[in-house]
C-alpha cells in the first residue's frame, strides 16, 4: 500500500523530464477544472443559486491540503484541534396556565409568520434547480457545500424584511406591541390568581 511518505519519496526519485510531464498534466487538468466549474457556476446562477467563486473554492482546498500535510508532519493546527461541545441552556417549562410568551419585536413577528412560506419556496427552488442540473452534464468538480437550511431561511427572511415598506414594518411593530400588552394583562391576571401564588414569584419573561 502506497503511503503519503512513499509517494513523496517516489516523486523525488523521478527524473526532471518526468516531473515536467506530470506538472504539465496537472496544469491541463487544473485548466479543465476551472473551465467546467465556471460553466457549472453559471448554470447554478441561472437557476437562482449563487455559488462561491473559483478563487474562494481553491483557497479552501489549499487550506485543506495544508492541514493534511501538517498532520502528516506531526504539526498540530488550530483548525484540527478538537473543541468541546457547547451545552444547550435548559429553559424551564412554564407552569400550567402561564400566558403565552409575546413576540419580542415586529421583526420577530414577521419571521414567525413568514418562515414556513419562505422555507417552502426555497425547497421548491432547490427541487427545480436539481431538475435542471439533471438535464445537463455535471462538472467533475464536487460542488461546494450548501449552508445549513436554517441559516439560509433566516437569510431570506432578513432580506424579505428589508424589502418591506416603512408602513409595513410599522404595522408589524404595532402588532408586536399589542401582543406584549396582551401578555402583560394575562400575566397580571395569572399572578393575581391565588392558585398560582406558589409559582408566581418564580415566573419571569423568557
Amino acid at each position: 500500500e502506497l503511503t503519503l511518505a512513499r509517494l513523496v519519496e517516489k516523486w523525488k526519485e523521478l527524473k526532471e523530464e518526468e516531473m515536467h510531464h506530470y506538472i504539465r498534466l496537472a496544469d491541463e487538468d487544473r485548466q479543465r477544472f476551472e473551465r467546467e466549474y465556471e460553466e457549472w457556476r453559471t448554470q447554478r446562477a441561472t437557476a437562482g443559486k449563487k455559488e462561491e467563486s473559483l478563487q474562494v473554492l481553491l483557497d479552501k482546498r489549499r487550506a485543506t491540503l495544508e492541514n493534511t500535510l501538517a498532520r502528516f508532519a506531526g504539526v498540530a493546527t488550530t483548525s484540527t484541534e478538537s473543541k468541546p461541545k457547547r451545552q444547550r441552556r435548559q429553559v424551564p417549562k412554564p407552569p400550567p396556565g402561564f400566558p403565552k410568551q409575546p413576540v419580542r419585536s415586529g421583526y420577530a413577528l414577521f419571521c414567525s409568520e413568514q418562515k414556513a412560506g419562505v422555507a417552502a419556496r426555497m425547497s421548491q427552488s432547490t427541487e427545480e434547480a436539481a431538475a435542471v442540473e439533471g438535464e445537463t452534464a455535471e462538472p467533475i468538480a464536487d460542488p461546494p457545500q450548501a449552508k445549513p437550511k436554517g441559516v439560509a431561511v433566516l437569510g431570506e427572511l432578513k432580506k424579505a424584511w428589508g424589502e418591506l415598506s416603512a408602513e409595513e414594518m410599522r404595522q408589524y411593530a404595532v402588532r408586536a406591541a399589542e401582543d406584549q400588552d396582551r401578555f402583560r394583562r394575562e400575566l397580571e391576571a395569572w399572578q393575581a390568581d391565588p392558585a398560582n401564588q406558589d409559582t408566581a414569584e418564580e415566573s419571569v419573561i423568557q
